[in-house]
C-alpha cells in the first residue's frame, strides 16, 4: 500500500486542512473589534454575499445529512431528499423576505426581535427552548453521528486501544471543544469564513464522493473500474435507490414530517419502560409496505438474515464455551435465539416469496442467494443445539475428556468459530474477499475431523477413553463439522452473487473453481499450519 492510499496520509491532509481553515479565519479576523454587539454577534456588518451563502450551507449540513441522509436513502429510495430539497425553498424566502426586514430594525439577536415583539418573559422562554433544542436534541445527533464517522475513518478505539463508547465520547468532546474554540473566540465572522472554506471542501469532496463510489462499484461488479461503468451497473442492479417518488398505496410517509413534532414525546415515552420491554424484534425489518419495492423488500430480508448469522454464531459460542472452562451457558437466553431462528427461517421465507414485481434478473439471483442462506443459517443454530444438548448431558452425568481430546477438541472449535466469524462477515457486509478465505478453512475442518476421528479410535484401543466418552466426543465432532460445511455454503453463495452466476451450485464451483487457484492453496496451508500443527503436538505428547 502507498502512502497516498494510507490511513496516515489521511489524517495528516485531514489535519493539516483543519489547520489551514482556522489559520485563514484567523488571519481574516485577526484585526476586528468583538468587544460590540455588532462586531461578535454580526461580524461587524461587513459579510459578502459569498460568505454569508458558504456559511448558510455549512449551518444548514452537518453529519445529519452526510451520513443520516445518505443512510436513509440507501434503506428507503431517494424520496430523503424532500429533506433537502423542500428546505432550499425556506432558505431563499429567508434570505429575500424575512432578512431584509430584519436587519433594518437594528437587532442583533433573534431573541431581542422576540422582546421587541413581544414583551421579556417571552424572550427568556424563546431562548430557553432554542438552548434546550440544540443542547439535548440537535448536537447530541451531530456530534455523535459525526463521531462515528471519524472512528470509523481513522480507526480510533483500535489506535488507542480503548472501547468504541468511550472513542465516540472522546471524538463528541474534542469535536465540541473545537467547534466552542471558532464560536467563542473568534465571533460569528470567524465562523462564517471558516464555514465558507469547509463548504468548498464539502462541494469538492461531496462530488468525488459517488465518482470514487460508482469506479469502485465496478470494480467490485467485474467491470472495468470507470466512473460510468459503474452509473450504467448502479442504474441496472438497483434502479428503485434513485425512486424520489413514494407508492401509491405506502400506508405512512417515508417522509415522517408528524415526527418532527411527535418524535420526542414518542422517546420521552418508552425511555420509562425497561429495555428488555422495549427490544424490537429484528424480524419487524420486514415491513409489508415494502413488498411492491423489489430492492427494498430483499434488502431488508438480508439484514434479518445478518441477524440470524450474528444469532447463530452468539449460539454457538454459548455452546461450546463451557466445554472449556466458561460459564455456563444461559439455557433461557440459547433458546430464545434457537427460537427466533426458526421462527425468521419460517417468516423470511414467506417474505420473500410474497416480494412483487420483481423483474431484474440480478434480484431474483439475490433472491434465490437469500433462500439458500437463510436455510444454512438455521442449519448452523441446530447443529449448535446439538452441542448444547450433547455437552449438557455429559455435564450432568459426570464425565470428562481426555487431557489429549480437550485439546483437539479446543483447537477444532477455535477453527470452526473462525469459520463462522469470517462467514458471517462476509455476508453482513457482502464481502467477497471474506467469503473466499472460507473455504480453505473448511477443507482444514473436514481434515481435522478424520484425524479426530483416528485419534479417538487410538484412545480406546489405549482405554484411555470410555465409550460413552467417546460418542459424545464423536457426536461433536460431527456437529462442528457440519456448523463448517454449511457456512462453506453460505460464503460460496455470497461469491457466486456477485460473480454473477446463472445457477447456485457449491459443489460445482468448489470443485472447478476456486480450489484450483493458487491462492486456494496459499489460504490452505496457512490454515494447515496454524490448525493441524496444534493437533501434531498433541500426537507427539503421548
Amino acid at each position: 500500500m502507498n502512502f497516498v492510499n494510507s490511513m496516515a496520509f489521511t489524517a495528516i491532509t485531514f489535519v493539516a486542512f483543519t489547520a489551514l481553515v482556522a489559520l485563514i479565519s484567523w488571519w481574516k479576523t485577526r484585526g476586528d473589534n468583538l468587544d460590540t454587539q455588532d462586531g461578535y454577534y454580526l461580524g461587524g456588518r461587513s459579510l459578502t454575499g459569498p460568505v454569508i451563502a458558504g456559511s448558510l450551507l455549512m449551518t444548514n449540513l452537518s453529519a445529519e445529512q452526510l451520513v443520516g441522509n445518505n443512510g436513509q436513502a440507501v434503506r428507503v429510495g431517494m424520496s430523503t431528499m424532500g429533506w433537502e430539497v423542500t428546505s432550499a425553498i425556506a432558505l431563499v424566502i429567508l434570505a429575500f423576505v424575512l432578512m431584509p426586514k430584519y436587519l433594518k430594525t437594528g437587532l442583533t439577536t433573534v431573541p431581542q426581535f422576540f422582546e421587541q415583539r413581544y414583551d421579556e418573559g417571552t424572550r427568556r422562554l424563546v431562548s430557553i427552548i432554542v438552548l434546550l433544542s440544540y443542547v439535548v436534541i440537535m448536537l447530541p445527533n451531530i456530534l455523535y453521528a459525526g463521531a462515528q464517522v471519524f472512528v470509523n475513518i481513522f480507526g480510533i478505539d483500535k489506535m488507542f486501544g480503548i472501547s468504541r463508547f468511550a472513542a465516540i465520547a472522546i471524538v463528541c468532546v474534542a469535536t465540541a471543544i473545537v467547534g466552542s474554540i471558532y464560536a467563542i473566540f473568534g465571533g460569528l465572522k470567524a465562523i462564517a469564513l471558516s464555514d465558507s472554506i469547509n463548504g468548498l471542501g464539502l462541494i469538492v469532496g461531496g462530488l468525488l464522493v459517488p465518482v470514487f463510489g460508482f469506479m469502485f462499484l465496478s470494480g467490485q461488479l467485474g467491470g472495468d473500474g470507470s466512473f460510468m461503468d459503474g452509473f450504467d451497473k448502479f442504474l441496472h442492479t438497483n434502479p428503485s435507490y434513485l425512486n424520489a417518488i413514494n407508492e401509491v398505496n405506502t400506508p405512512e410517509p417515508w417522509l415522517p414530517w408528524p415526527l418532527l413534532f411527535t418524535g420526542l414525546l414518542v422517546k420521552l415515552a418508552t425511555a420509562s419502560v425497561p429495555a428488555e420491554e422495549t427490544q424490537e424484534d429484528p424480524l419487524a425489518k420486514l415491513e409489508p409496505r415494502f413488498l411492491t419495492t423489489p430492492s427494498l423488500a430483499l434488502d431488508q430480508a438480508q439484514r434479518c438474515i445478518a441477524d440470524m448469522g450474528d444469532t447463530a454464531k452468539q449460539n454457538f459460542h454459548l455452546a461450546t464455551d463451557p466445554l472449556f472452562g466458561g460459564a455456563a451457558a444461559n439455557e433461557e437466553i440459547f433458546h430464545e435465539h434457537e427460537a427466533f431462528l426458526d421462527r425468521a427461517e419460517v417468516e423470511i421465507g414467506r417474505y420473500l416469496t410474497t416480494i412483487h414485481n420483481i423483474r431484474s434478473v440480478d434480484q431474483r439471483r439475490q433472491m434465490a442467494e437469500m433462500m439458500h442462506s437463510l436455510s444454512d443459517f438455521e442449519k448452523i443454530g441446530d447443529y449448535a443445539q446439538n452441542i448444547f444438548e450433547r455437552a449438557d448431558e455429559f455435564r450432568e452425568a459426570g464425565l470428562s475428556f481426555s487431557p489429549s481430546a480437550m485439546q483437539e477438541l479446543r483447537t477444532m472449535c477455535e477453527a470452526v468459530a473462525e469459520v463462522l466469524d469470517m462467514t458471517v462477515d462476509g455476508y453482513d457486509n457482502q464481502a467477497v474477499s471474506t467469503a473466499r478465505m472460507v473455504e480453505p478453512l473448511e477443507e482444514v475442518v473436514d481434515t481435522m475431523k478424520e484425524r479426530l476421528k483416528s485419534r479417538h479410535i487410538e484412545r480406546l484401543g489405549r482405554n484411555e477413553c470410555t465409550m460413552q466418552t467417546g460418542i459424545h466426543f464423536l457426536d461433536i465432532v460431527h456437529d462442528l463439522e457440519k456448523i463448517s460445511d454449511h457456512c462453506s455454503n453460505i460464503a460460496i453463495y455470497t461469491i457466486q452473487l456477485a460473480e454473477g452466476a446463472a445457477e447456485f451450485d457449491t459443489h460445482a464451483y468448489v470443485k472447478q473453481a476456486y480450489k484450483e487457484t493458487p491462492q486456494f492453496a496459499e489460504k490452505l496451508k496457512f490454515y494447515q499450519d496454524k490448525y493441524l500443527t496444534k493437533i501434531d503436538e498433541v500426537e507427539a505428547m503421548e
